[in-house]
């Protein structure tokens, strides 16, 4: 996948704690995710996939049309 498709999870995080100012950003992005993942109402990566991203890429990151899924998951937009 090209690069400019991926949208790294640093990014993200970032956007979320301009947004909700939590106290450990890195432990609230990480929740986030498991539980995006683990609902059944929104369509998500499986936690397979995002640790195959991580050893292959060296970062996690999201697809594009990953992400309006995770948006509407949290409630919050981070683009």
């Amino acid at each position: 996948m090209k690069d400019k498709n991926k949208i790294p999870l640093d990014v993200l995080r970032n956007k979320l704690q301009t947004q909700k100012k939590y106290r450990k950003p890195n432990q609230a992005i990480h929740t986030l995710l498991l539980c995006w993942i683990q609902h059944p109402k929104y369509p998500s990566p499986c936690r397979e996939t995002i640790r195959r991203r991580i050893l292959r890429d060296g970062f996690g990151w999201l697809k594009e049309e990953e992400l309006p899924s995770f948006e509407a998951y949290i409630g919050y937009p981070l683009r």
